[in-house]
């Protein structure tokens, strides 16, 4: 089972909708067996396809041209821990500058399968624990684009280590066609 349209995950809301997952495809070179995941990307299938609302939107996908530039404000979200509380009833919004690989020190890292965010001038900002596979979005052109998924990091309110989208358009494009 999967929710969708929900804020508070300890209140009924109207917005909330169930879904059962039919199947789970995972990256077919993804190893969860590394400290630093690489590939860290799956798709979820459906039983019953979502009727969109307020509450439950559609997020447009990139192609394997698109691009995110240094500075550029992306949005995540997600029910992950703030300022160490381990709260994780409330549904988080956090602007994070997208950074380069240089700045993250991530020399061992393939800067084609991977984004580096975080470090906000004058606070913190940053996924932190519980955040993991939620959305990367950019506004571009009124639309919000998934440029990312929330993968690891370094320490909470640090930097970030993301899942670029736009390298597995291709392969997203194909799995989601059959």
């Amino acid at each position: 089972m999967t929710e969708f349209g929900i804020h508070d995950r300890y209140r009924v809301e109207h917005s909330r909708v169930t879904r059962t997952v039919k199947q789970i495809v995972v990256y077919p070179a993804y190893n969860g067996k590394s400290t630093r995941w690489v590939h860290d990307i799956a798709l979820l299938e459906l039983f019953e396809p979502l009727v969109f609302s307020p509450y439950v939107r559609a997020v447009c996908l990139p192609s394997t041209k698109d691009f995110v530039r240094i500075n550029d404000r992306t949005i995540v979200t997600g029910w992950g821990e703030t300022h160490g509380t381990g709260n994780f009833r409330y549904l988080r919004e956090v602007e994070v500058p997208i950074q380069s690989t240089d700045q993250c020190g991530l020399k061992d890292i393939n800067v084609a399968t991977t984004l580096c965010a975080g470090l906000c001038k004058n606070s913190t900002c940053d996924a932190c624990q519980g955040d993991s596979g939620g959305p990367m979005i950019l506004l571009r052109n009124g639309s919000w684009h998934l440029v990312g998924l929330i993968s690891w990091g370094f320490s909470c309110a640090g930097l970030g280590v993301y899942t670029k989208i736009s390298y597995y358009a291709d392969w997203i494009a194909k799995t989601i066609q059959h």
